[in-house]
Parts: structure tokens; sequence; C-alpha cells
């Protein structure tokens, strides 16, 4: 095994621990910015009217141009 997948695999193994918190009162602590994003995420979603504006603003954005080689095959 490789030194770089052993250490990320040892990242994810404590990353993966770390979802059970440590609660003390109004503390909880969390092992990675992500994990707390998406804590966050489920603990507070997004107003209506700001879902609606990132929808609108998505739908908005340019479609990504074609890549070289379907413009030059046709495909």
């Amino acid at each position: 095994m490789k030194p770089n997948q052993k250490r990320l695999e040892q990242h994810q193994r404590q990353e993966a621990e770390a979802v059970v918190h440590q609660e003390t009162g109004q503390t909880v602590e969390f092992a990675s910015v992500d994990k707390l994003l998406q804590h966050d995420a489920r603990q507070h979603p997004p107003s209506a009217r700001l879902a609606e504006r990132v929808r609108e603003s998505v739908r908005q954005e340019a479609a990504p141009s074609r890549s070289w080689w379907r413009r030059l095959t046709g495909a």
C-alpha cells in the first residue's frame, strides 16, 4: 500500500469517527469544515426566496461550450 493512500485512508477513518460528536451543553466539535457546513445546512435550510434566486441564477448561466473535437467532427 502506498504511503499517500494509507494516509488518505487514515484521514477518512478519522473523519468518520469524528462524526460521533462530542456534545457538551451547546458546544459541538466537528472533524472538518465540510462536516460543519453539512451540519449547518441541515439545521438552517435556505429561505424559499434565496433558493429561487439561486435556481434563476443557475438557469441564466451560459451552457458550456462544446469541446474542440466535437466541433471538429460535428458530433
